[in-house]
């Protein structure tokens, strides 16, 4: 991935954590934005390069799709994640889910810490589990959830992705 196409990611996933954190919003023309540069600029590489870019970014607004259905993630988190995917391509795409996915967990948990509710928030992710240790036993969802700006979850597994290639060859993926 050229250094060009690192820039432009990393201007937009900055930009999309402020926004997200100050009005909990991720605006479409950036998204729009980063997902047509990553295209242009993938596209300069080759053929096999433009054709990664769409299958892993059309892959992975159909997962973030289906969360959004489920409530976990927002619209504009889904089009970041998707706009990402054509930006890392495969299999840097599923690092960052699972970079992702690890930094939501931490940044629910310093949420849950700061608003005095780390206890409740384990015990109702302990309930949540349940049914996976004790075949029958129901779970019971939470009756209220906290908003969380994943945005900063996103940016977390976009450095790690980032860090990966460079400083921690160690975080990549062998896929």
């Amino acid at each position: 991935m050229s250094v060009m196409l690192w820039a432009v990611a990393a201007v937009a996933v900055t930009v999309a954590v402020v926004t997200d954190v100050r009005s909990r919003r991720i605006p479409n023309w950036l998204t729009a934005g980063l997902t047509l540069a990553a295209l242009v600029l993938t596209a300069f590489a080759g053929i096999h390069s433009l054709l990664v870019a769409l299958a892993t970014m059309s892959v992975t607004f159909v997962l973030g799709t289906l969360a959004f259905a489920c409530g976990w993630l927002g619209g504009g988190d889904v089009k970041l994640i998707a706009a990402l995917g054509a930006v890392l391509g495969w299999p840097d795409t599923a690092a960052l889910l699972l970079y992702t996915a690890i930094g939501g967990g931490l940044l629910a948990l310093i949420v849950a810490g700061a608003a005095g509710r780390l206890g409740s928030t384990l015990r109702a992710t302990f309930a949540l589990a349940l049914p996976l240790l004790y075949p029958g036993v129901a779970a019971t969802a939470p009756t209220e959830g906290v908003k969380l700006p994943y945005a900063v979850a996103i940016a977390f597994g976009t450095l790690c992705v980032a860090v990966s290639h460079t400083y921690v060859p160690m975080l990549r993926l062998a896929l």
